[in-house]
């Protein structure tokens, strides 16, 4: 099966089924070498066609790393379990980011080493992650069955595990189980899956949708929910918790609808076509903008029927906006913001942003949330986000990316502004200026996020 990825008005043809074949690190760099020579020369300068390598590479390593754990009813994931294929997955990490660079993918953030828990056909499992898993060089741990996977990255779990670690055999606990409902319609499963061993023909009646229980207490990162997509890559496929729409999206190297959460419920995936009747002739992008991210919750329109696009955005619409796709957007958050009482709307947005400091105050303990943000916020932000929850690295030429720009970008945001620039994050003006601190229309933040939101794996 080829999955294609559209880029630069080409095709990026991703040979996922060369990943069911990989054992050892050797395999893992032939299926990148075969994928680097389907990237055109286009291609490999494009930070979206970069990401999506990145994200095959990072899927190819992890799969020299397979630990069968299929015969175990509860999951102890502890720094002994990963010790057995650290190395291997150390290795296989460095020598595709080589392969990738090698072949001139000049990778923009860091690649992880992930391991893969493989727990079979099983229709639920607890994962028990003891603190300990932080010594080890282990970026990500991926609990996976054959319809259905947990993706747990250690560095959004230490705080809750540092918080844990005085206390000698508790751990943090995850509970993940199948639910089905009435329907006949198969399960779908998971194209690629730990090992092709593992592949089989199970085809259970009920529709495919998971429960997940989260830690008592709540986590203070997300981790990322993936099941298996019902029909490959749909344009308005999401993810749904407890029947609403959830901030999710299609990974074309698993085949499966991802979303970040922090939010026990009943997760399954349904299409969800949004559609407004003011959006007709805007930009193809601005249009494929809005209704993707309406159909995944991430944002709604003015009304039922219309979006609004001309006008501006507000600190708490960008507050509740960034939390959404971060997956942190957390109904238990609490602020201290001297302006910002329960009674505000935008309340759990400014807590949750304030939690996971992903927005700053207007100083004196003001949040101004009815205010409305500046581009040069709104882009700061955005690059904010890329270098710390998916470790984009600040570009070593600033003015390689600022200098695209006539006018000056405030001091404040350098840096986080040239890596939302060379992420491609932000909409050009025909002027070549950046205009920090003028308004953005809600149609223009459309793209903006929906473009970071295609960045957050």
């Amino acid at each position: 099966m080829t999955v294609y990825i559209d880029d630069r008005d080409e095709n990026i043809k991703l040979p996922v089924r060369m990943l069911d074949e990989i054992e050892d690190a050797e395999d893992a760099v032939e299926a990148v070498q075969e994928l680097v020579d389907r990237l055109t020369p286009e291609q490999k300068l494009s930070h979206t066609a970069i990401d999506i390598a990145t994200l095959f590479a990072e899927r190819a390593a992890a799969l020299t790393a397979v630990v069968d754990t299929n015969s175990q009813d509860e999951l102890l994931i502890d720094a002994a379990l990963l010790h057995q294929v650290e190395e291997t997955v150390k290795q296989a990490a460095g020598m595709v980011g080589e392969e990738l660079e090698n072949n001139g993918v000049d990778v923009d953030r860091k690649l992880p080493k992930t391991i893969i828990l493989y727990v079979g056909d099983r229709t639920s499992f607890v994962a028990k992650i003891d603190p300990d898993v932080l010594t080890t060089d282990v970026d990500k741990v991926r609990v996976e069955t054959d319809r259905f996977a947990i993706t747990f990255k250690l560095e959004d779990l230490a705080a809750d595990l540092n918080d844990l670690a005085a206390d000698q055999d508790v751990y943090l606990q995850f509970k993940a189980e199948e639910v089905g409902d009435s329907e006949t319609t198969a399960k779908p499963q998971m194209l690629l899956i730990a090992t092709p061993k593992a592949a089989g023909n199970k085809a259970d009646s009920g529709k495919l949708a998971v429960r997940l229980t989260m830690p008592e207490g709540g986590i203070t990162n997300p981790i990322t929910l993936s099941l298996s997509s019902e029909a490959g890559e749909s344009q308005y496929q999401t993810m749904t918790l407890n029947d609403a729409a959830t901030p999710s999206k299609f990974n074309p190297v698993t085949i499966t609808m991802d979303s970040k959460t922090i939010t026990s419920g009943a997760y399954t995936t349904e299409t969800n076509e949004v559609d407004f009747t003011d959006i007709e002739g805007l930009s193809a992008e601005m249009q494929a903008a809005i209704k993707n991210l309406a159909s995944k919750g991430v944002l709604v329109g003015t009304t039922a029927t219309t979006f609004s696009p001309e006008e501006t955005l507000t600190r708490g619409q960008i507050a509740i906006l960034l939390s959404r796709v971060l997956g942190l957007y957390d109904e238990r958050a609490t602020t201290d913001y001297t302006d910002v009482t329960k009674a505000n709307w935008y309340y759990v947005g400014a807590a949750s942003c304030q939690k996971a400091n992903l927005m700053s105050g207007v100083g004196g303990g003001r949040f101004n949330g009815d205010a409305v943000i500046s581009k040069g916020e709104i882009i700061a932000a955005g690059g904010n986000v890329l270098m710390r929850y998916m470790d984009y690295e600040t570009p070593a030429n600033l003015e390689l990316y600022l200098g695209r720009y006539s006018d000056d970008v405030p001091t404040w945001g350098r840096e986080s502004i040239a890596v939302a620039t060379q992420e491609n994050i932000v909409v050009y003006r025909t002027d070549g200026q950046f205009l920090a601190l003028s308004d953005m229309t809600r149609g223009d933040a459309a793209i903006v996020i929906n473009r970071l939101f295609s960045r957050i794996w």
